[in-house]
């Protein structure tokens, strides 16, 4: 039986569960030819511009026409930040109407990625999808069509993103959630969250993942470090990218040397524009922003200390397992499963206020002893416990288990 993974986006940009699967089928190629890679143009030139998917090895474009464009905006989201001043009545039916524009252009892409999917299937004989993101979403409505299995990766801890308006379903992962034969989580905090949404889901679609993983051969530490922060991350709210300017803030009121000390903020996302003008307003001028960053590394392995400062999920970051592959110590944000990747032996779990991420900044750059310890002993666990060996065991116990 011939299986594919099917990554699907043409939003110009990707997160870490892109990641992970671009490197999973790196590894699976080499060992199988039976696994595909469905992917569009546009996500498989970002991920080759980051050097993250390197195979070149049983992979299958689909053309999603025009959409399919590295840095162009998705008709779903061009009137996404509209701020118009009009009364509700009159926003409700803008709102509606701009549904309906943009479902009618996502049924356009997703029929042309209908047909290209029925010569794939037909040609190469597939029985069995893994979809992450919208490589599930888009399979959702063609599963009981084209008469095969579909797994699909749940990897939001928020429990978002689950809209049942009709016009967003090609965005929402309400419905995939809802008719796919498995759902494939990364912890078992995520299945709390979403159920108390969708209600109970029953166990025998239920699997869970007992590792991450990263491509190590990218993350090391460099034999001298800087004293430097990292915020790594899409700036949105949940990633509290704010919260860490705040924190900043605090730290240089109150830590002596504090102009001494590099901090970083990468990433790009919704909330750019307003850190950007935070940064400049509140004069942070030890703090350095950094949009559209495609090797982190060269920051990661110089850094002393990484923050992820989650609203409800750490585990398992990718950021955060790279960062601690180049021997950062970490503050993370005390929240679901994190402290089954970090404990108080690889850095420091706060609260997320502003005081207690300013106070372990201030207690790690108090003992630079201390910031090498947790920082070797943060690479010490990824190394020996979040290994793409792992993950790939998991990951062929779920195909196998439709045999």
């Amino acid at each position: 039986m011939n299986k594919a993974i099917c990554l699907i986006d043409i939003t110009g940009s990707f997160g870490g569960a892109q990641k992970r699967y671009a490197t999973l089928f790196n590894h699976i190629s080499k060992e199988r030819k039976d696994y595909y890679l469905i992917i569009n143009y546009t996500l498989y030139e970002l991920l080759r511009k980051e050097g993250i998917l390197t195979t070149e090895s049983n992979i299958i474009f689909v053309n999603l026409g025009k959409a399919d464009k590295p840095n162009s905006k998705p008709p779903y989201l061009k009137n996404s930040t509209a701020t118009l001043k009009i009364s509700k009545k009159k926003n409700s039916i803008i709102q509606t109407l701009g549904g309906i524009r943009a479902f009618a252009k996502l049924s356009c892409t997703w029929l042309i990625f209908v047909l290209e999917l029925f010569k794939i299937i037909r040609s190469k004989k597939i029985r069995l999808v893994y979809g992450v993101w919208h490589g599930g979403i888009w399979l959702n409505p063609v599963k009981r069509l084209l008469g095969i299995k579909l797994i699909y990766s749940y990897n939001n801890a928020n429990a978002s993103d689950l809209d049942t308006k009709w016009w967003r379903y090609f965005e929402s992962e309400y419905w995939v959630i809802r008719s796919c034969d498995k759902i494939d989580f990364l912890s078992k905090h995520i299945i709390q969250n979403l159920e108390n949404v969708v209600g109970p889901i029953s166990a025998s679609r239920i699997t869970i993942t007992n590792s991450s993983f990263i491509n190590y051969e990218h993350f090391f530490p460099d034999n001298e470090k800087n004293n430097s922060v990292v915020f790594l991350s899409r700036l949105i709210s949940d990633k509290n990218p704010k919260l860490y300017l705040e924190s900043i803030e605090q730290f240089n009121k109150t830590f002596a040397g504090a102009e001494k000390i590099q901090f970083y903020l990468i990433g790009n996302g919704i909330l750019y524009d307003e850190l950007d003008d935070f940064i400049k307003r509140n004069e942070l001028d030890n703090v350095r922003l950094i949009k559209n960053e495609y090797q982190p590394a060269k920051y990661l392995r110089k850094s002393k200390v990484f923050v992820s400062i989650q609203q409800n999920e750490n585990y398992p970051s990718q950021s955060l397992i790279e960062a601690m592959a180049c021997e950062n110590a970490v503050i993370a944000s005390n929240v679901g499963q994190t402290s089954s990747l970090v404990t108080n032996s690889e850095g420091i779990l706060v609260n997320l206020t502003k005081y207690e991420i300013a106070d372990a900044l201030t207690r790690l750059f108090s003992d630079q002893q201390l910031i090498n310890t947790y920082g070797k002993q943060a690479r010490n666990k990824v190394l020996s416990e979040h290994t793409i060996e792992n993950f790939a065991s998991h990951f062929y116990s779920i195909i196998n288990s439709f045999k």
